[in-house]
């Protein structure tokens, strides 16, 4: 066993709350390390300090007011993190919709020609290249032309 995983197994060993193997691990490993061992006395000692503190009921309703003094301390905190979110979230959504009309006047500024000539041309099916006969566009392009001969 190495010493950080034995440091972190001390508390639930000192409180009995350990599976045998792991406890058994535990021992042999403080058997053998000076300073786990002494990490483990300290604890020991601690341990009877405060066990021997003399112990005071708390008045009646305390853990009543403690409790509710924490919920309405949260209630401030989540009130705050939702306004921060939606304001992020506006923001966030502002940016998108901002780059992309700046992004769209940009590119058809580039894209589009200037003048009405070259926009038709560019709009016409006779830049097209025609479909071979033996393809599927041709077959159906084929049959097309004869429903209409009709």
């Amino acid at each position: 066993m190495r010493c950080l995983k034995a440091h972190k197994l001390l508390s639930p060993y000192m409180d009995g709350e350990l599976h045998p193997a792991k406890r058994e691990a535990l021992e042999s490993h403080l058997k053998e390390c000076d300073g786990c061992r002494a990490e483990f006395e300290s604890l020991q000692k601690l341990q009877a300090l405060f066990g021997h503190t003399e112990k005071y009921s708390a008045p009646y309703g305390f853990a009543t007011r403690v409790t509710a003094a924490a919920g309405a301390r949260s209630k401030g905190r989540a009130a705050l993190a939702p306004w921060f979110v939606k304001l992020a979230e506006a923001a966030l959504f502002a940016l998108i919709i901002s780059a992309g009309v700046l992004s769209g006047d940009f590119l058809s500024g580039r894209l589009m020609p200037d003048n009405a000539a070259s926009l038709t041309s560019s709009l016409s099916l006779e830049i097209f290249d025609p479909a071979p006969p033996e393809s599927l566009g041709g077959v159906y392009l084929a049959m097309m032309e004869e429903s209409h001969e009709r």
